[in-house]
């Protein structure tokens, strides 16, 4: 058995590190939206979660997540699903289809220009081909996806800590553990500046197995204490144990049982709530029983002997695993006057040692093939280092050559250096004249809005309330000429009366539309159903306004924009889209809020709505850019149905300004 197989494990803890209260609350959402978009993303994530707790369960997510996105429909979100249903079936091991998928996926994302999804398929790739023991290959995946990130991401150190740590496993793999020790190290350097505990305990973990390989036992034991130490803290708690069995087989190896014993105890210990893991448990067990025959306890060797034995049965095929639990069950027999079992046991180890022994072979054979491949590629590369040094000499005798032409030339490039100069001066002033422009574009649009509304006000003011109190002055005139008629002066009274209700009405509008009572009083939930009534209660449109996940109200500047931001949208989709229905929904995650408005309208060109002369569009864009939100639209011409989506943090920093909102598709992690 490999000393580090646990490693991979490690890998995998730190790409679905979600808690279950996580995943309820994306099952949540999958069951209460009608929005297809976020039904991927929910169904993604959680599938992503399931994939080594429960893959049954991921399987029946990915399915379902595949009538809802389609390379045509929802693109991104699509390769999102191509992916994790790779990494399903690298999961099982089924190798052909893995490869399928994250292939495709990967030249989908290169077809597209995702350069995210790309690094993410590469990963993917290089991971797959490391597990099937194709080292070469991974290296060339790996190597791929870190030249990638650091030139698109050059400050994403957490992800290029993740490809220096995939490299140096390469390494570890072909046995070349001072080169994965370099690797290591650099990505435990990052890790320990920019990353998580999790991380920096994998780092530590890969370290101690290098170093034990070597048999710098100081070093080894160092970085494993330093390991288990961080996945506490992280609470990565299968690693956590994991890694009791692996400083317990280095204190085991120097025939330290006193110190072995108790961390092979505590690997025991680790709880079913995190899943079974029958190879590890077999190591452990096997540990156990050899420490305690080599302590003369023959008796408690056995009980947990039997305990291996009984996986074992249950998984016949971990048998080529067990040489060291068949060997040490087998003694303790013998040192308990039982030779028949003994012996039953021994003739089952020395089948095993024959099979493992062949096996051990090919392996050795497999390795040495995939080292001089190795030294192949290493050797194609210093020959290409040796012809790219004749040709940086061929280049020099070029350029001492050309010195004397650029002397004559000295001129030229003066004058040339003054244009590209004045050049890039005007290019500079020609940016800043664009900024300008862009942040006046804006006022003008704020400014326009504020005058419509103060002439909506008072038009509203003139015609409803300069009707309704020319009719009160009238019926107090015709108060007067009534004298002692009674009877008129009561109907008089009650049409007064009237018009004072509808004045009283007509006022309440007014104040309505220039800032709700209910927002201030209530938030942004009950003014959205309040208005959400409102428009309803024409009875030619069904609106309504759910909410779901909040826990208190939002800042004043979120309310006020997205409410306003509602009625603006609101009023362009009843402009142009003629719909029936329309559903708003407000949903709160952990650290942002998604808001989405759909509606069954008639859809519409959503660059025709970019480069519109008219305010709304532009107003809702000064608006998000107050609260630091992010807006997606799902719309096409005469395809039923339109989405507007807004993302925005719990808590924004207010910002002066920012620049115009651009289309596309949001980037999900």
């Amino acid at each position: 058995m490999r000393s580090h197989f646990i490693l991979l494990l490690f890998i995998s803890i730190a790409i679905h590190a979600q808690t279950p209260a996580h995943i309820d609350s994306l099952l949540h959402v999958l069951e209460s939206t009608d929005n297809d978009s976020l039904k991927v993303r929910a169904i993604n994530q959680a599938a992503f979660y399931f994939l080594f707790n429960n893959p049954e369960k991921a399987r029946m997510l990915l399915q379902e997540g595949k009538k809802y996105a389609s390379a045509n429909r929802l693109p991104y979100s699509y390769n999102q699903l191509l992916n994790t249903t790779g990494l399903y079936f690298h999961v099982l091991q089924v190798n052909d289809s893995a490869k399928f998928y994250l292939e495709t996926a990967l030249q989908h994302s290169r077809e597209n220009n995702w350069p995210d999804q790309e690094e993410k398929s590469l990963n993917n790739l290089g991971m797959s081909n490391l597990n099937s023991g194709k080292f070469s290959v991974a290296l060339e995946y790996f190597s791929a996806g870190y030249g990638l990130i650091k030139t698109n991401q050059p400050e994403n150190f957490a992800g290029i800590g993740k490809y220096l740590s995939n490299i140096g496993l390469v390494y570890q793999e072909l046995k070349q553990f001072n080169t994965a020790i370099d690797y290591h190290k650099q990505a435990l350097e990052l890790r320990e500046k920019y990353s998580n505990a999790n991380d920096q305990a994998i780092s530590n973990a890969n370290l101690g197995v290098c170093y034990k390989s070597l048999n710098i036992t100081d070093k080894a034991i160092e970085h494993y204490s330093k390991a288990i130490e961080l996945a506490k803290v992280a609470n990565s708690m299968r690693m956590y144990y994991a890694l009791h069995d692996n400083l317990g087989n280095l204190y085991l190896d120097k025939k330290d049982y006193i110190r072995a014993l108790p961390l092979l105890l505590t690997a025991l210990s680790a709880p079913e709530s995190l899943g079974k893991n029958p190879k590890s448990d077999l190591s452990v067990l096997s540990n156990l029983t050899n420490i305690y025959v080599h302590l003369n306890q023959p008796q408690l060797a056995l009980v947990y002997a039997k305990k291996g034995l009984a996986i074992l049965d249950e998984h016949p095929e971990l048998e080529r695993y067990a040489p060291t639990l068949l060997k040490s069950s087998a003694q303790a027999h013998y040192m308990l006057q039982q030779p028949q079992e003994g012996q039953k046991l021994f003739e089952r180890y020395d089948a095993i040692r024959d099979s493992v022994f062949s096996q051990q072979n090919a392996n050795a054979i497999a390795e040495l093939q995939v080292k001089y491949e190795t030294e192949k590629k290493e050797q194609q590369i210093v020959v290409q280092q040796a012809q790219l040094e004749e040709q940086q000499a061929i280049n020099q005798r070029n350029l001492f050559l050309a010195i004397s032409l650029l002397l004559l030339l000295v001129f030229s490039v003066i004058l040339i250096v003054f244009i590209v100069s004045r050049n890039k001066r005007k290019a500079q002033l020609m940016h800043q004249d664009q900024q300008l422009l862009v942040k006046q574009t804006q006022i003008n649009a704020a400014l326009a809005s504020q005058e419509a509304e103060r002439k909506r006000v008072a038009r509203d003011l003139h015609d409803g309330f300069g009707q309704l109190i020319s009719a009160l002055r009238l019926h107090l005139d015709q108060l007067l000429d009534q004298g002692k008629d009674y009877g008129a002066r009561d109907r008089i009274f009650e049409k007064t009366e009237h018009v004072i209700e509808e004045m009283h009405t007509e006022l309440r509008n007014i104040a309505f539309n220039l800032m709700p009572a209910i927002l201030i009083q209530s938030g942004l939930p009950a003014a959205l159903k309040e208005l959400a009534a409102r428009l309803s209660s024409t009875g030619n449109l069904q609106v309504t306004a759910t909410d779901f996940g909040l826990n208190g109200r939002l800042n004043e500047l979120q309310e006020i924009n997205l409410y306003r931001i509602t009625q603006e949208w609101i009023n362009n989709i009843l402009k142009y889209n003629s719909p029936t229905k329309i559903n708003i929904q407000l949903v709160q995650h952990e650290h942002s809020l998604t808001y989405t408005i759909e509606d069954d309208g008639k859809g519409f060109d959503r660059e025709a709505l970019e480069k519109s002369t008219g305010n709304g569009w532009r107003n809702i864009q000064t608006r998000l850019n107050l609260i630091s939100g992010k807006l997606d639209l799902d719309t096409q011409p005469d395809v039923r149905g339109s989405t507007l989506i807004i993302e925005l943090p719990t808590h924004p920093e207010p910002v002066e300004q920012a620049a115009p909102l651009s289309w596309g598709v949001k980037n999900t992690a």
